[in-house]
């Protein structure tokens, strides 16, 4: 299984590619329109996801490009400013489903339904990543509410804190 993930924002893009890959999945990466065409004119891709706001483009622009050249790719709009129109919009123009940001590599793989088909991990990763991509995951539910999460994991504010300095890359 192949994943392009189109999006202009670097630490994102790294970030869900490396969630992707330690589930044992493959992802290529592009920051643009261009880089997109050029890398699925060249490759085959299972699932692309694709965000609608890049710096000098629409997703939509892009929408039946992709679904012209592969028909057959499961395409997953991901942006930050869903809405209704913008999903019946993006559904329209030729997109499989949408998802608000942030999502994890996890909620991803759930969306297209291949969390319950993981593929053998090519390396595994450390407690401490770990236990990183959970911080996350509760971030995420908790909106961001740093007392939520701390409480909902068990640790107090401060050790949150301090293990959300210390980025795991």
């Amino acid at each position: 299984m192949k994943f392009l993930l189109v999006d202009d924002d670097h630490d994102f893009l790294a970030l869900l590619k490396q969630g992707l890959n330690a589930q044992g999945y493959e992802a290529d990466i592009a920051d643009s329109i261009d880089k997109a065409v050029s890398s699925f004119s060249q490759n085959h891709y299972d699932v692309v996801t694709l965000d609608l706001n890049l710096k000098k483009a629409s997703g939509f622009e892009i929408i039946q490009k992709i679904r012209h050249r592969i028909p057959n790719v499961y395409l997953l709009v991901v942006t930050g400013f869903a809405s209704i129109s913008t999903a019946v919009k993006s559904i329209k123009e030729g997109a499989d489903d949408i998802i608000s940001k942030p999502i994890t590599a996890r909620s991803l793989l759930k969306k297209v339904n291949l969390e319950s088909h993981p593929v053998a991990p090519k390396e595994t990763h450390s407690l401490h990543m770990h236990e990183w991509e959970l911080i996350q995951e509760v971030l995420i539910a908790t909106d961001y509410n740093i007392t939520l999460t701390a409480k909902q994991l068990g640790i107090s504010r401060r050790t949150l804190q301090r293990k959300l300095k210390k980025r795991p890359l």
